[in-house]
């Protein structure tokens, strides 16, 4: 299968190290889909001849961060997960959210979840799995398209009209379900909704079966930093239900974090 190349943002200032750009492109490359590359399939995905893919290859095994596999393809080796275990430690939203995430897990025994806005998706930094999984495939570092997730709606609803705008253009809007929400006057209709009435419940936008409710966590400033959700199996919830059970509890602890 041939592979897609990645693009490289071009930018203009002086103090970027390129050098340091293209690692992390490499780093980057892999995910759930691409476990495993070849040196030809790393030069094609960043973009570089293989002399240049192994160089940096070569540097990345040397210090840690992929591993030599017998096949002479490389991968992600578990360091990767102490600059991810550092953030969780050191990051203000995490340490501030968590007393209220268990709060809510207890009181709801569903799925909570921690969600921050990185691009064009909602990154999940922390989450408490509830007694009835229904996404096993969801763990700390997933990612969803913001435009169809209830966190990373709620966030979006409270940015700027002008960096809201900036993100759905540059997102790649499309129906991932019968039921995604996915042009863009239709988004906006509904960001304006949820900015109205503080939270919004999403129901088979990514997946199938999901419902999820989600509010913003908001600084000072009203600027939002992060949001909280509550997901559970459309199998044991309507979204009218799921609504009604579970919106008053999420919002009352997204206010209760203070950043």
């Amino acid at each position: 299968m041939r592979e897609k190349k990645t693009t490289e943002k071009k930018t203009s200032d002086p103090l970027i190290v390129q050098s340091v750009s293209k690692a992390f492109r490499v780093l980057n490359a892999f995910n759930h889909e691409r476990p495993r590359l070849s040196l030809a399939q790393i030069s094609a995905i960043i973009g570089c001849d293989k002399s240049t893919a192994q160089r940096f290859t070569h540097t990345l095994v040397h210090l840690g961060y992929l591993t030599k596999n017998a096949d002479r393809s490389v991968s992600l080796s578990a360091r990767n997960l102490v600059i991810a275990h550092s953030f969780l430690r050191t990051s203000p939203i995490v340490s501030a959210a968590m007393p209220y995430l268990i709060h809510l897990h207890q009181e709801t025994r569903e799925t909570v979840n921690l969600t921050v806005l990185e691009g064009t998706d909602s990154v999940f930094v922390m989450r408490l799995v509830g007694s009835h999984i229904f996404a096993s495939d969801v763990i700390i570092g997933s990612t969803i398209p913001a435009y169809c997730s209830a966190s990373g709606l709620a966030i979006l609803a409270n940015l700027p009209p002008e960096e809201t705008d900036a993100i759905l253009k540059a997102s790649d809007l499309k129906p991932l379900t019968p039921n995604t929400v996915w042009k863009i006057g239709e988004i906006r209709s509904r960001l304006a909704h949820t900015r109205e009435q503080g939270y919004i419940t999403t129901h088979d936008e990514y997946r199938i079966g999901d419902v999820s409710i989600g509010a913003p966590i908001l600084d000072r400033s009203g600027r939002p930093l992060a949001a909280i959700s509550v997901a559970v199996s459309r199998a044991r919830f309507t979204p009218d239900e799921a609504d009604k059970r579970f919106s008053s509890l999420v919002i009352a602890a997204s206010r209760s974090i203070v950043l």
